[in-house]
């Protein structure tokens, strides 16, 4: 009986981090989903603002000594306050300029880490970062439910958005941003709010994984990360509220979770070749997409909006 389990569930340690994995995912991606699939910001630096609150949080925590709730403040402020900058920044910039200011920016975070050996120890990494409590070998199971109940709040608030007046400003401000000048609504400021938020939100969530994985790497502040939620989020359908849920479920579980527990391959692939074949596949995958499945599974979003005759959900 134990054998079956095991091979049915695999490591309990391994099957955790998978999982927390693909709900981070599809947390990032419903911050992704407000800005690029509703407000039309395409945020190509989701992993510069997530590993700016990643490592903000362990050099708060270890080099000065801050309480957890503290750190985590100070480490979701800082990603906001860089939200805010490249929010400024982005709001009146065409597509290509988006795109490039926010890899630009993503690439900064990543080198500041590399560089900055005093605060983040470089290449060779800063910890230990502790979880706030101890529940003994459940620890890093009750951390996983405390994420999954934050990245399930911000689904529901997600979903109320599409039904509330401010979704549709943002509906409006992506789709149709001159007509909605024209109307008199505060596109500008609707833009920095929402950006500056979702970062800050972003930064949380790298918060939180900092203490889940202990120690830091640069090498965790990778291109990586915003390949994943764009791919999961493109595939799923970045106009819906679950199109993150959907896409993070058939790449990050699918590759990750599945293919790595049951899949008989020797482990130095799984260490050396996978990860590359992996970030791989995920880039032809988002190009396929973007040819003949831009709006991806679950398409577009549905009731009639007043804007290009766009529909929302």
């Amino acid at each position: 009986m134990g054998g079956i389990l095991d091979f049915l569930f695999g490591s309990p340690a391994f099957l955790i981090f998978g999982a927390y994995t693909v709900v981070m995912v599809v947390g990032l991606g419903l911050l992704l989903h407000l800005q690029l699939g509703l407000a039309g910001i395409g945020n190509f630096g989701v992993v510069g603002f997530w590993g700016l609150g990643l490592y903000a949080f362990g050099v708060l925590t270890v080099r000065y000594d801050l309480t957890f709730f503290l750190a985590l403040l100070g480490a979701t402020a800082i990603a906001g306050a860089a939200g805010i900058v490249m929010g400024w920044v982005v709001s009146n910039l065409d597509v290509d300029g988006v795109l490039g200011a926010t890899l630009s920016f993503a690439a900064i975070v990543f080198f500041l880490t590399d560089s900055e050996r005093d605060l983040t120890g470089g290449r060779i990494g800063i910890g230990t970062i502790d979880f706030p409590f101890d529940v003994g070998n459940r620890t890093d199971l009750a951390w996983l439910a405390i994420l999954v109940v934050i990245v399930g709040a911000l689904m529901y608030y997600v979903w109320r958005v599409h039904r509330a007046p401010y979704g549709r400003l943002l509906i409006a401000t992506g789709f149709n941003e001159p007509l909605a000048q024209s109307l008199r609504k505060p596109t500008f400021r609707t833009k920095m709010i929402l950006f500056a938020w979702t970062s800050a939100a972003m930064g949380l969530i790298g918060a939180l994984y900092a203490s889940f994985v202990h120690f830091l790497f640069p090498t965790q502040v990778t291109v990586g990360i915003t390949i994943a939620v764009i791919v999961a989020l493109v595939l799923g359908g970045q106009q819906r509220t679950w199109g993150a849920l959907v896409g993070a479920l058939l790449t990050i579980a699918l590759f990750d979770i599945v293919i790595q527990l049951y899949v008989p391959l020797p482990r130095t692939v799984f260490q050396q070749a996978f990860p590359v074949a992996k970030q791989m596949i995920f880039g032809l995958l988002l190009i396929v997409l973007l040819l003949y499945r831009p709006l991806g599974i679950l398409g577009r979003m549905r009731r009639e909006n007043y804007v290009r005759g766009v529909t929302h959900e």
